[in-house]
């Protein structure tokens, strides 16, 4: 199902460049790509975050195995102690 959205004459304007001059088919196929494109770069945002943290705490990929072993174990026995509770 279609939907409209209200953008600016100027806002149209440059989105039907944008359109021609990268070659996409139409605006709606360019946006798509370009929310792919934004997904892709905040994962690699949090990406880049996490090896840094991972570097600047000196951590190997065994220890943070079994720090999320660890948080998955306390996870699983507090949900499983609040169904049983039920």
């Amino acid at each position: 199902m279609a939907k409209s959205l209200f953008v600016s004459e100027e806002t149209h304007k440059n989105l039907m460049l944008a359109k021609m001059e990268l070659g996409f088919r139409s605006v709606d196929e360019m946006l798509k790509e370009l929310v792919v494109e934004v997904r892709k770069a905040r994962f690699l945002e949090a990406s880049d975050v996490f090896r840094s943290k991972v570097r600047e705490k000196r951590l190997s990929l065994p220890a943070i195995q079994a720090k999320s072993e660890a948080v998955r174990v306390e996870l699983f026995k507090k949900w499983f102690r609040k169904e049983r509770g039920s």
